[in-house]
């Protein structure tokens, strides 16, 4: 339902004075194999899953870094993967926990300077992680050694 046909239903009565907000859900396209989740993944990820006719894809749990973050992947429960496909994975993975702090390394955020380096660090540690000794690991699950994300008060 677009804003416009909202704004139509409110002023013609239908719809009471309360602020009415439009929100976004992901395109059942929009899902794919590999793709990572951090904290919590949509439940039209799980829909997407369960409607593949071949009964290929599942959600798993594929990692909880030190401080308690899980992260999902959607996984082909069909085939193995290869060295590529972990390498990939792990990238992926990585890149969505950059994501998840970026808005840490803005200029106007309101963060004490020390807490900033250390997510920096963290950052960095992340980045570090595909030159590790035994990357790549699990493809970013649970034998990947995450690096623990910074505490704050937030």
């Amino acid at each position: 339902m677009s804003q416009e046909v909202l704004d139509v239903l409110q002023s013609e009565g239908f719809l009471d004075d309360a602020e009415v907000h439009i929100v976004e859900v992901p395109d059942k396209d929009s899902f794919y194999e590999g793709q990572t989740f951090v904290k919590e993944y949509p439940p039209e990820a799980a829909a997407w899953c369960n409607d593949d006719p071949e009964g290929r894809y599942t959600i798993v749990e594929a990692s909880t870094t030190e401080d308690g973050i899980t992260i999902y992947k959607i996984v082909d429960i069909t085939k193995n993967r290869t060295e590529e496909e972990l390498w990939t994975d792990l990238r992926n993975t990585r890149d969505a926990l950059l994501q998840q702090t970026d808005k840490y390394m803005t200029i106007d955020y309101p963060i004490s300077a020390e807490l900033q380096n250390e997510y920096k660090e963290y950052r960095q540690a992340l980045r570090d992680i595909t030159s590790k000794e035994g990357a790549p690991w699990d493809g970013g699950g649970k034998e990947t050694p995450w690096p623990t994300l910074p505490s704050n008060n937030e």
